[in-house]
């Protein structure tokens, strides 16, 4: 049953765009390779261009009444539709999610070592996620770990904004800084 429904799902796929002889319209508008447009056209008169300049008739709009087909090199338009999704795919910047921790007894040139990196990681365009653990006893300073994280949104507060406020969770603090579009 599940191999049945898997290869159901394949005839669909490769049904999306029918090309040679997997259209099956008696009649369709034809867009041939110069770019001329032929209104309705036999599909086997069609077929038999594409066939003598060595290209595919490829169904490009099946909604349509008569469908519209086109006649193209399948190979190439493929290889160029691949071509085009890693080109965008390249040019998306995905933006990660950056964690500085601290504790309470941090010092406070540790704490300005940290700060210099979230700064730098919100300069390159990623998020950052500000977490102060609390271990044992520590936890009941809470205020004193708030205060802190206060000071380095307020240090922050000319490259970054909030995403969402402080929040705590199994003895941890945290914060998440976004950077501010130029």
């Amino acid at each position: 049953m599940i191999l049945q429904n898997r290869f159901r799902k394949d005839n669909q796929q490769s049904k999306a765009n029918p090309r040679n002889e997997g259209i099956r319209c008696p009649y369709i508008t034809l867009i041939t390779d110069d770019g001329e447009k032929i209104d309705n056209c036999e599909t086997k008169k069609a077929l038999q261009m594409a066939y003598d300049k060595g290209l595919d008739l490829v169904l490009v709009a099946p909604g349509i009444n008569p469908p519209v087909a086109k006649i193209m090199d399948w190979g190439k338009y493929k290889y160029e539709l691949t071509k085009k999704l890693q080109q965008n795919k390249k040019q998306q910047k995905q933006a990660e999610l950056k964690e500085i921790r601290l504790r309470p007894q941090t010092d406070i040139h540790d704490r300005e070592i940290k700060l210099k990196k979230a700064e730098e990681f919100l300069n390159k365009g990623h998020k950052v996620k500000i977490v102060m653990m609390f271990r044992g006893r520590e936890a009941m300073y809470i205020d004193r770990g708030k205060e802190t994280i206060n000071k380095i949104i307020d240090d922050l507060k000319s490259i970054s904004q909030i995403e969402d406020h402080i929040s705590y969770q199994f003895k941890r603090l945290s914060v998440t800084l976004t950077p501010v579009k130029k």
